[in-house]
């Protein structure tokens, strides 16, 4: 049989097939570790814009709706706050009804068994590694540059072949031969080569010829390294992708594209979630208010029932969910004078720098102390609607104030929405907004010392009064409470800020509350201010708006000493019959009123003289009230 030319020509030119031939498996094999190191590189780089853009749209949108999120978190914090208030009052107005809890047996206390603490633990220090060990190191990052991983290359086999380290001449010139060749492959920039050398070198291995299977070898290794190293990138992009931040860069893109904003849209959307949820919490304001006023109102019904069985014999029961219920705390008792706490005087310290900064958290705070100092809480801060007309008409001033509701949502420290019981033995319980503690009240009296301060704390009691108009100017105001006259009798009155015309005069039967136990804030604020008289030695004071004081005269206030006793009680004294003197020196008409007090006289035209008149007085104020 004839031979095949063909098969003949392929074996004169050394065609051999590819599989029987190293060389073409080593170039394939070269050439698939070239994919693999540019999927890795291209990987990497999406690995790395993705990241980047993720970042960058991370730090947009934290810097846009950080706020936002913020202050939507705080009024939905505000919201469970105040629903768990609802049911907490609810259940400690069911706690009236119920039957006192019986005190629980003590059980003795079980020794508890202390565990053995865990022995120390003790890192060994690491050592320098060897220079075989060197060569054991992994292969570096195939994104090195490839001139950078060839220098490494001959500098870890240098410190391992260099002819210098020999201790014969046999082994010298082994070593120098083997230097020869990690040169030569380093001059050709043959990696493969440096990185087999080291393997071989790293594992103990004889240096030998370098085959094609070596070759091969290495590349298929590097190549599954790099392989790792895509699935790795794969995974990490995918990871990237599932992300929240991913997602929203998706649709801040897609809005974008089709002409909007995501970040201005949901900036706007946070601001009207964080509206309804301050509305949603306004409301429940007012309802964990009205429940306050039900657990007052069904405590005082049953302390009184209590009362009348205690007439009859029947024994009181001491138990009282009130006063038991940490939910409650007391108030602060007036009459009673406690040293500031360090507490206090640090709050006094942060009151007088909140100035400077955040005004508003103070005027609400100086509105939290008047309503605790009043005993219980004035009409005009009754309910919270009182509470936000009373503080909107104080932040006019601040433009950047918030609104009450969010003030509400990020009160400061040392304020809270919670309930006091003021007035033990009356049985009524008081909620909104008030310091955390008693203790903490004379920190805001330390700090009303200060002049500032103090101008703000004259502005928030101004508003405290009913707000009315006047007959007699026709302007609306708030009324200001004065005592007309005190000393001899104690006689209240409502008076208009702008002409001081009497809305209301009247007299108490009971310890004041209110409105009325403010009257030395305001004397001690200098929003009141006094002029005082002296008949037959007794004082008598009569109080006056600061405008009202500067303008008055000696006929005014000989004129106000007529009205609110003499004519008053029916004391026939005729009001040109009363003289005032300042010292030796008569006071009349339009002459001004000096600041220190004055001394009353009666001329022959009284028919009496000052000290029967003052007898005469004292006992028909004593007897006012009684009939005939």
């Amino acid at each position: 049989m004839a031979p095949d030319p063909t098969s003949a020509l392929r074996q004169a030119d050394g065609l051999v097939p590819h599989a029987e031939r190293p060389a073409d498996r080593v170039a394939e094999a070269e050439r698939a570790l070239r994919a693999a190191l540019e999927e890795v590189n291209t990987l990497d780089a999406q690995v790395d814009d993705l990241s980047a853009r993720l970042e960058a749209f991370a730090r947009a949108h934290d810097e846009a709706l950080r706020g936002g999120y913020h202050s939507l978190e705080l009024a939905e914090r505000l919201v469970r706050k105040l629903r768990w208030l609802r049911d907490a009052v609810a259940r400690l107005t069911a706690a009236l009804d119920a039957p006192p809890p019986r005190p629980e047996k003590k059980k003795p206390a079980q020794k508890r068994r202390s565990r053995p603490a865990a022995p120390p633990s003790f890192e060994e220090e690491e050592e320098e590694p060897t220079a075989e060990e060197d060569l054991e190191e992994p292969p570096p990052p195939e994104q090195e540059d490839e001139a950078r991983a060839l220098k490494r290359l001959l500098r870890r086999l240098a410190r391992v072949l260099h002819p210098d380290l020999a201790q014969s001449d046999e082994e010298r010139a082994r070593l120098h031969h083997l230097m020869t060749e990690v040169n030569a492959a380093y001059d050709r920039a043959d990696r493969t080569a440096l990185e087999v050398m080291a393997e071989k070198v790293g594992a103990g291995e004889p240096l030998g010829p370098l085959t094609e299977e070596d070759r091969l070898g290495h590349l298929r290794k590097r190549t599954g390294v790099l392989e790792q190293a895509a699935r790795s990138l794969r995974a990490e992009m995918d990871r990237l992708r599932a992300t929240d931040t991913y997602r929203l860069l998706e649709e801040a893109e897609q809005r974008k594209a089709a002409g909007s904003d995501y970040l201005a849209e949901t900036a706007k959307e946070l601001a009207q979630e964080e509206k309804e949820a301050l509305a949603d919490a306004w409301a429940r304001l007012r309802a964990v208010e009205q429940a306050a006023r039900a657990l007052s109102a069904r405590r005082e019904q049953r302390m009184k029932a209590l009362t009348r069985k205690g007439r009859t014999g029947a024994s009181l029961r001491a138990f009282d969910p009130v006063l038991e219920s940490p939910l409650v705390r007391r108030g602060a008792a007036r009459l009673e004078r406690k040293a500031a706490t360090s507490a206090a005087r640090e709050l006094a310290r942060e009151l007088e720098a909140r100035l400077e900064t955040q005004p508003w958290d103070v005027a609400l705070t100086l509105l939290a102390y008047f309503c605790e100092l009043a005993g219980g809480p004035p009409e005009s801060l009754e309910t919270p609607d009182d509470w936000r007309a009373r503080y909107d008409a104080l932040r006019q001033r601040w433009p950047q104030a918030p609104t009450l509701e969010a003030l509400l949502a990020q009160l400061p420290p040392h304020l809270e929405l919670g309930l006091r019981e003021q007035d033990q033995g009356k049985g009524a319980v008081h909620f909104g907004v008030q310091l955390r503690g008693a203790d903490l009240l004379p920190g805001v009296t330390i700090a009303l010392e200060h002049a500032p301060l103090a101008a703000l704390a004259r502005d928030a009691l101004r508003l405290l009064g009913p707000r009315e108009r006047c007959s007699a100017c026709g302007e609306t105001s708030e009324s200001q409470h004065v005592l007309r006259t005190r000393g001899l009798d104690e006689l209240h009155a409502l008076v208009c800020p702008r002409c001081f015309a009497v809305h209301k005069r009247y007299f108490l039967f009971s310890r004041s509350d209110g409105l009325e136990a403010l009257n030395p804030q305001a004397l001690k604020l200098g929003l009141l201010q006094e002029a005082v008289v002296k008949l037959s030695g007794a004082s008598i004071a009569f109080q006056l708006l600061e405008e009202e004081r500067a303008r008055l005269t000696a006929a005014d206030l000989s004129r106000r000493l007529h009205d609110c006793y003499f004519a008053a009680y029916k004391v026939p004294v005729p009001p040109e019959a009363v003289q005032l003197f300042s010292g030796a020196k008569e006071l009349r008409g339009m002459d001004p009123i000096p600041p220190r007090p004055l001394t009353a006289k009666l001329d022959r035209r009284a028919g009496m003289k000052e000290r029967a008149a003052l007898e005469l007085l004292r006992s028909r104020i004593e007897r006012r009230f009684r009939p005939d």
